[in-house]
């Protein structure tokens, strides 16, 4: 089973990974795949989500790309996690 992330450079993305590691007895989940428009945050939240998921023993690949086409294709589910205007809109 694929998971996207659309807003995967969100800072609740961890929490994500880690109920899926928590989880994958019950739901096995063989991709999760993370997009979001926000290069930087994305990068970096791609990097600590993988070595998070390391730790935990996640056997999900977990992906990444800036093409949400690419992000979308496959995908059993669609996790959303966007705030329109950032956090400046949510200030």
């Amino acid at each position: 089973m694929k998971i996207a992330v659309v807003g995967g450079g969100s800072p609740y993305t961890p929490e994500l990974i880690g109920k899926l590691a928590e989880e994958q007895d019950e739901m096995p989940v063989s991709e999760v795949c993370l997009t979001d428009i926000d290069a930087g945050r994305f990068e970096v939240m791609l990097g600590f989500c993988g070595r998070y998921g390391a730790r935990l023993g996640l056997a999900a690949k977990l992906t990444g790309t800036a093409d949400r086409r690419r992000a979308l294709d496959g995908a059993d589910f669609v996790v959303t996690q966007i705030r329109v205007g950032g956090n400046r809109a949510r200030v």
